[in-house]
């Protein structure tokens, strides 16, 4: 992975910043307070997000002190390239991570979700570690010292480079299934229960229910002969609504197919519009197929003829010359300039999306103008709340889901006709369609670069052409004649197979020739796109249904009226069904009778259960005691790997060879001193800081194998000595033919 560049809209003090970061070795060295631990934590929270926030002091929470200090947008964008391809994250914060907004575009500019919905998975999914696994290893802040152990993360990733239990699954595997087994055995949170728990509690119940019984088979006969009364009455209830309801949908399903046959026409009149367009393109374009053109090549051939047009002509006039002129070449270097800031300006605006084209601002209260769209949205919105009205108390998901729908609906045209301010020209308005700008912003981009490259090219001809004689540029003048005639003559015989509405210049042919290469492609999709939605509105259209005598005679009633009458019968029959569960209840609590030997019989059998599972309870804890201790031992080994790597990078950072780097079973890196263990805390504020700075490298070439991250190092050298200053900077310009370096610092002499 390799970072391109980052533009940053809100950010602490940062407003409205960009910055390039393509280099290999990125070097930001400014004065304290400018903002670097700020760029190097945007950097990060654009890979994997901000946490919770909850901790009150800005000092331990980032999402309150990176609040943007001129208030505004929060957050920003990072270009980046991963396995060859471009990708860029744009990131929003709002006061919680519920509210904040992620999104990831393809070089395409197309939205990505191999990362996630809202990028929640950026991170994760390119380095297969989490943030603080991340914080831990690429991102050195400035004294951040490794005193405690490694994350549970970061451990489990190097058990899963370096390990495999014996069934070829990862080292928690093992544990993970003791524990669920565990959990079944005996459950250790409420109301969770295991089987113990359940032979427990159906134990306490016998006890409980051996003192009293009665038989009372009697009294649950009159009750379920209640019942049955009561059944034939919500039968007839029944009967009655699905009529009324059968009435309803049909009536529901007449308005639904008028408005969608209103619907398909509006589809097929913008469907023959698009196909007319499309017959007028295929016009012009007669036999050649579009796209097979080769328009790239002609248009470096077009701006290849008038830059040697250019040259001709320059050529001529200083033959005619005695001396060559200084004023040319001061004429060339200022237009080359201009050509270079226009070229610039077109970058920034193409990278922002966006055109200002104001002559004089004025601000406009705007009444947006009536759309079928909107009539149609309200329409459905107010059909998606009669339904839901209909649906609630039967369907309550369908129900609720209709009345919801219809909600956003309304409130979508609510907003959408409010009347709004906008910046308009004085005298003048006018719409320019989004694709539209980016595409002639892209053309006027590559044209101003082709102009700046040839002033660049005349300009460095122009000075070589000063110590030659007149001789030799008349006989170069009429070598590029006979080159810019045979140029000429194949544009021309490429431009001949179009039909031009009236006489273009090659360049201004060439640009009508890519718009309607563009035009062609957008009209087949729209004409592909409304003959789906066709397709779908003919799918979904419903059918007619025949109606029974009965229902018919509810569909020539009036909608409010059957509305009534069916919440009506819904109460009432909820009234009866509600009476029957209770008469039910009754009954099936009378009818209920034990055997008392029957549940001395149970009783013995689940004693014996528990005696048996209680055994496997106790083999199942001791199990996994022993795996845990295992794990233990086995992630210390694992971590020896990581010890020699950042022994390594040590060697090559300090003179003194009397103690050896190691770790602890919990990942705490300690040195091995005169025969014994001492821990970081013993030694000097620079030494703790240099082995931080290794073993962060170490854990960065053991984790990250397969995808290296960019290493971000903010001021890690600052209580080095000169000697190891010298040789970190050397061993940071040796990595950087692996890694990607980001490196922040206030002092000079720390530069790498």
């Amino acid at each position: 992975m390799k970072l391109l560049s980052c533009y940053i809209a809100g950010f602490g003090k940062f407003a409205n910043r960009a910055f390039d970061l393509s280099g290999q070795i990125v070097v930001f060295q400014e004065e304290n307070g400018w903002g670097k631990t700020t760029l190097a934590d945007f950097i990060k929270c654009m890979l994997y997000g901000m946490d919770a926030g909850r901790g009150k002091a800005v000092a331990v929470n980032d999402r309150l002190r990176y609040e943007p200090w001129q208030g505004g947008a929060y957050g920003g964008t990072l270009v980046f390239t991963l396995r060859g391809k471009t990708y860029r994250v744009e990131r929003t914060f709002g006061r919680t991570p519920a509210q904040d907004i992620g999104r990831v575009f393809d070089s395409n500019n197309l939205l990505s979700y191999e990362f996630g919905e809202r990028a929640e998975f950026l991170g994760e999914r390119i380095f297969g570690v989490n943030a603080e696994s991340f914080q831990r290893t690429a991102y050195v802040p400035q004294g951040d010292l490794p005193s405690n152990g490694l994350p549970e993360d970061l451990k489990g990733r190097l058990l899963a480079l370096l390990s495999a239990d014996t069934n070829g699954e990862k080292g928690g595997g093992t544990i993970a299934r003791l524990e669920e087994a565990e959990r079944k055995l005996r459950a250790k949170r409420k109301p969770a229960k295991g089987k113990l728990d359940e032979i427990d509690e159906r134990i306490e119940l016998i006890n409980r229910q051996e003192q009293s019984f009665e038989n009372n088979r009697a009294r649950a006969s009159a009750i379920r002969a209640s019942v049955a009364d009561l059944d034939k009455t919500i039968d007839v209830l029944a009967e009655k609504l699905c009529a009324i309801r059968s009435a309803m949908e049909e009536k529901s399903r007449q308005n639904e197919r008028d408005a969608q046959r209103e619907t398909t026409r509006e589809l097929e009149l913008d469907a023959e519009n698009a196909r007319r367009e499309l017959q007028a393109l295929r016009e012009f374009f007669g036999q050649v197929d579009w796209k097979t053109l080769n328009v790239d090549g002609l248009e470096n051939a077009v701006a290849e003829y008038y830059a040697l047009k250019e040259r001709v002509e320059e050529l001529e006039r200083r033959c005619l010359d005695e001396r060559f002129s200084v004023k040319d070449t001061t004429e060339l270097e200022t237009q080359a300039e201009a050509c270079r800031q226009k070229v610039a300006e077109l970058e920034t605006l193409i990278q922002e999306e966006k055109t200002v084209r104001i002559i004089k601002p004025k601000t406009k209260t705007v009444i947006p103008p009536k759309r079928k769209s909107n009539f149609w949205i309200l329409l459905l919105a107010i059909f998606a709340l009669a339904f839901g009205a209909v649906y609630c108390d039967s369907k309550p998901v369908v129900g609720l889901s209709l009345l919801g729908v219809g909600g956003v609906g309304a409130l979508f045209v609510f907003f959408r006709t409010l009347p709004k301010k906008v910046v308009k020209k004085e005298g003048e308005t006018q719409e320019i369609d989004s694709d539209d700008v980016d595409f002639r912003l892209a053309i006027e981009y590559e044209t101003a670069k082709s102009e700046w490259n040839a002033l660049l090219q005349k300009l460095q001809t122009l000075r070589a052409d000063e110590n030659r004689s007149k001789e030799e540029l008349a006989s170069e003048r009429e070598s590029l004649r006979n080159k810019l005639s045979e140029m000429e003559v194949g544009i021309k015989n490429f431009l001949n197979h179009f039909r031009f509405e009236k006489v273009y210049d090659y360049r201004s042919a060439v640009a009508s020739l890519k718009e309607n290469m563009l035009a062609f492609e957008k009209a087949e999709e729209r004409i592909a796109h409304y003959e789906t939605r066709l397709q779908e509105y003919t799918a979904k259209t419903p059918s007619e249904q025949p109606l029974s005598a009965v229902q018919s005679e509810y569909f020539h009633a009036d909608m409010q009226t059957l509305k009534l009458d069916v919440v009506a019968y819904e109460r009432e029959l909820s009234a009866l069904k509600e009476q029957r569960v209770l008469s039910l209840r009754e009954a099936e609590t009378y009818e209920t009778a034990v055997d008392y030997k029957q549940l001395v019989s149970e009783r013995a059998f689940l004693q014996e259960e528990k005696v048996r599972l209680e055994r496997r309870y106790s083999a199942v804890c001791s199990a996994k005691e022993l795996l845990l201790r295992a794990k233990e031992n086995m992630a210390s080994r694992y971590l020896e790997p990581v010890a020699k790597g950042a022994r390594t990078y040590l060697s090559a950072l300090q003179t003194d060879g009397q103690k050896t780097l190691r770790f602890t079973g919990e990942g705490i890196p300690v040195y091995e001193d005169n025969g014994g263990l001492r821990e970081l805390a013993y030694y000097s504020k620079g030494g703790k800081e240099l082995t931080g700075l290794c073993v962060r490298l170490a854990l960065a070439d053991a984790v990250f194998a397969k995808e290296q991250p960019p290493l971000i190092l903010d001021d890690p050298f600052v209580n080095f000595d000169d000697e190891k200053t010298e040789k970190a900077k050397s061993l940071i310009r040796a990595l950087s033919q692996k890694y990607q370096i980001l490196y922040f610092t206030c002092k000079g002499t720390l530069k790498l």
